[in-house]
């Protein structure tokens, strides 16, 4: 795997894939924090969410959350891909809490 990463090119489907598993997280939490926070920009102007983040991104916000959400739920409670030793703690886990169940709807 490290030399398939390695040998990725610039610009190919690989190295963009990298590259989004790199940045996605912490372009969210800007994201998130943008979007919860009215702070001070300048004496004279603050930073206000309802102008600075559209309903379109909002909705494919809240889109992105819900999927990734869903592929984790479905590792953890079929219990697949995971590593062998959290898979032996998870099941051995007598008093293990259920996951709340990912919401489906259309945003």
């Amino acid at each position: 795997m490290l030399t398939a990463k390695m040998n990725s090119k610039p610009g190919s489907k690989q190295w963009l894939d990298e590259q989004m598993k790199k940045h996605v997280p912490g372009d969210r939490h800007k994201k998130r924090m943008t979007a919860l926070h009215v702070d001070p920009v300048s004496p004279a102007q603050w930073s206000r969410p309802l102008k600075e983040i559209s309903p379109t991104d909002a909705t494919n916000f809240l889109r992105d959350a819900n999927s990734d959400y869903w592929m984790q739920y479905e590792r953890y409670v079929k219990l697949e891909n995971l590593d062998p030793e959290l898979v032996t703690a998870l099941t051995q886990w007598d008093d293990r809490p259920d996951l709340p169940e990912p919401v489906t709807r259309a945003f």
